[in-house]
């Protein structure tokens, strides 16, 4: 099953930011092992790359789970990109969309946050509100004044949690690219190939690791080739 890490950019001028939104691990995409490994693994590492020049926040965007708090997919998608890619010291919040019709939209986030602390997913804060603007609920008056009333609230987060300075996702001031490229194969072999999950079997756990290692080793030639040709082209 497909799991990608495609990205776009946005530019946000009144602000002065740039956002780069980008595919989280769903449920639906998650499977035993992906076939297009190599796939994922570029896309991770251009991801990645993109920020080489640091970090100011992470915001995780998801619907509303019904009658459950917690996702299956929460705790995957805080581990790679929270714990992993930010190492913990990336300031994280996170949206909780489709709650328009709720009693008391914008307290589910407050009210619920100790059940996401207590299963290790620490955001700073929890926003809860609604994106719909399809569709033919979303021109109510009700809908309406929740969107704005959303988006007021978490640029509030935004501006209340975000980092005065980038934070670098890479410590490496050598080859930050290839410490890119190793974190990129640490994240498809231990959360999308399901390499921890032992209903995998051993020998489909061999055959992930194998696709993995060798999508690294090719991106690692061409990375390598590629910066001889800029030696040389400066020699």
């Amino acid at each position: 099953c497909r799991v990608t890490f495609s990205s776009k950019s946005y530019l946000v001028p009144s602000r002065n930011i740039e956002l780069v939104d980008t595919a989280g691990i769903g449920e639906a995409q998650l499977g035993t092992a992906a076939p297009d490994c190599e796939d994922s693994l570029k896309e991770l590492v251009e991801l990645l790359c993109s920020f080489d020049k640091g970090v100011h926040l992470f915001v995780m965007v998801r619907p509303h789970a019904g009658g459950s708090i917690l996702q299956a997919s929460d705790e995957k998608n805080y581990k790679v990109f929270i714990d992993n890619i930010g190492r913990k010291k990336v300031p994280s919040l996170l949206a909780v969309t489709g709650c328009e019709f709720m009693t008391g939209m914008a307290g589910w986030g407050g009210s619920n946050k100790e059940y996401f602390d207590k299963a290790g997913l620490s955001f700073d804060k929890i926003v809860s509100g609604t994106c719909l603007a399809e569709g033919p609920m979303a021109d109510i008056d009700l809908v309406r004044q929740r969107r704005e009333q959303t988006k007021q609230a978490l640029w509030e987060a935004i501006d209340e949690h975000i980092s005065p300075k980038p934070i670098k996702v890479s410590e490496s001031t050598l080859n930050p690219r290839r410490e890119m490229l190793k974190l990129a194969c640490e994240i498809i072999v231990k959360y999308v190939t399901h390499v921890d999950f032992f209903s995998v079997g051993e020998v489909a756990t061999k055959g992930v690791l194998s696709r993995a290692s060798t999508a690294a080793e090719s991106l690692k030639k061409a990375y390598e080739a590629k910066a001889e040709e800029r030696k040389a082209e400066t020699s």
